[in-house]
């Protein structure tokens, strides 16, 4: 089980941003280290995120690339892929996942 820990820094008050930029930052790390492997299609305006994890696949459709990569965070820790907590120190929110592959 792998640990990736993504921080980002503002002045915003709305922690459930954050987490939803920190989970886009940590999906893009988890593509960038080979633990996913995607496919990337737009139509239609639509953006589409299939993602393999083993035998394991998930599709998520967004308006948006952040939408779309916001979506695939919330389908992947429905589906226990990756366990998560926040740390919030003054303009600091910290995201700590681990992989559950």
């Amino acid at each position: 089980m792998g640990t990736t820990q993504v921080a980002i820094r503002s002045t915003s008050i709305d922690i459930s941003l954050l987490e939803r930029q920190a989970i886009c930052k940590l999906m893009s790390h988890l593509l960038q280290i080979g633990q996913l492997q995607h496919q990337y299609l737009v139509s239609n305006h639509h953006c589409f995120w299939i993602l393999t994890k083993q035998r394991d696949t998930i599709t998520v459709q967004g308006e948006s690339v952040l939408e779309t990569w916001t979506l695939l965070g919330e389908q992947l820790l429905q589906q226990d892929f990756l366990s998560l907590s926040t740390e919030v120190d003054d303009h600091e929110t910290k995201i700590i996942a681990k992989w559950c592959g």
